[in-house]
């Protein structure tokens, strides 16, 4: 597989000269044959990239595939086993940010693949790479929440805006600087989606969107706007992934005339056929903020140790999602400071340790004090 990668590089940047010289007023012919003649003999400089590393160019891209698809095994099995435990919880959060990784990664090859397909010197190569990456990030937000049609509607806007700069700053730009842009600024359509109702788009639209026929397992909080289906701003939704599919088609016909690789062709043709169909089968995984507190569990965890003497349990954690006050933990704390559980742990302390009730200066102390309940398990046991 590394000699592929090695095949790959060769003619990309083949292709990068080819394209410089092309716009010096060489012909396609001309041009290549200029290209490789600078570029050197490819199987001297393959065979002695394989005398440097023998073994690596067998097992290299396998070891790596490997780790990367086999590091979510450990998370899983260790989430299942210690769920309850403060490891199970740091292990949840690991998993959420693999996924995140795995879809940027996956959206950033995709991605590679059709600018290599479509050379940088056409401006279409632009457009191609916004309509993959707009509709992998509707995709992401349907099956993260069904109902958050606000963050396709940024990712609308933001793909026309930049697509328009790039496109008027084209010319201008170097193959490197064309490149990275491209796949920094379409990859990063997919993270805003992945990233969900973020500090900037509650800025621009503090409500979320809620079709009014939607399915009952993604309910909406008290916040929620509703609109039906026929709404103008779902219609510029509507005319944008049409528009996206199109041109995803013309890629794929594309691909398969001119494509080098059958394992792309097949890669990218499944892709772009499942993007439409997998939120057909998981939707609304975060319409009750399921992934969203999962950042926030292990301060709700050392809250309620710390507090009340127990680890949370999973109805809580459903509380604290679905009403979003992990944002205030101060508060969250100040509560459970004040709750009557916390005064019957301090009583059951005192029942266990002194074999008697506290009274209520004691109690009112303890339970007015910062002091944890591991704190005063330890300070009542020096009563004694």
């Amino acid at each position: 597989m590394i000699r592929r990668s090695w095949r790959e590089e060769f003619d990309s940047h083949i292709q990068d000269c080819v394209d410089e010289l092309l716009a010096l007023g060489y012909t396609q012919a001309a041009a290549r044959t200029e290209a490789q003649r600078r570029f050197g003999n490819q199987a001297n400089m393959a065979q002695q990239l394989a005398a440097i590393h023998p073994w690596l160019g067998l097992w290299a891209d396998w070891i790596v595939f490997g780790i990367i698809l086999f590091s979510i095994v450990p998370l899983y099995g260790i989430n299942y086993l210690a769920a309850a435990t403060l490891l199970g919880v740091i292990s949840e959060q690991m998993i959420v940010w693999w996924w995140g990784g795995a879809i940027m990664t996956v959206t950033i090859v995709l991605l590679t693949w059709q600018i290599r397909l479509t050379p940088l010197t056409q401006r279409f190569s632009i457009i191609t790479s916004f309509s993959l990456a707009f509709l992998i990030a509707i995709s992401v937000t349907l099956i993260l929440d069904i109902n958050n049609f606000e963050t396709i509607i940024y990712n609308g806007g933001w793909s026309i805006v930049a697509m328009v700069v790039l496109q008027l700053v084209w010319p201008k730009l170097g193959l490197r600087y064309k490149y990275v842009l491209v796949i920094t600024l379409a990859a990063a359509l997919v993270l805003f989606a992945w990233r969900e109702q973020g500090a900037l788009e509650q800025w621009f639209f503090p409500h979320c969107l809620y079709l009014i026929d939607t399915h009952p397992e993604a309910a909406p909080n008290a916040s929620c706007t509703q609109v039906s289906w026929f709404t103008p701003a779902l219609v510029l939704m509507y005319l944008l992934v049409t528009a996206a599919l199109i041109v995803m088609v013309r890629s794929i016909v594309r691909l398969w005339n001119n494509g080098a690789y059958l394992y792309r062709k097949i890669v990218t043709t499944a892709s772009v056929v499942l993007l439409p169909i997998l939120p057909l089968f998981f939707f609304g995984v975060n319409s009750a903020g399921a992934l969203d507190v999962v950042v926030w569990k292990r301060n709700i965890y050392s809250a309620y140790v710390d507090i009340l003497g127990r680890r949370p349990e999973q109805k809580d954690y459903e509380f604290y999602a679905a009403t979003r006050s992990y944002q205030h933990m101060s508060t969250v704390r100040a509560v459970l400071y004040d709750s009557t559980e916390r005064r019957l742990k301090i009583t059951l302390l005192f029942q266990n340790i002194l074999q008697r009730n506290p009274t209520i200066e004691e109690l009112q102390r303890y339970s007015d004090s910062v002091l944890t309940i591991k704190e005063i398990t330890q300070d009542i046991q020096g009563l004694e």
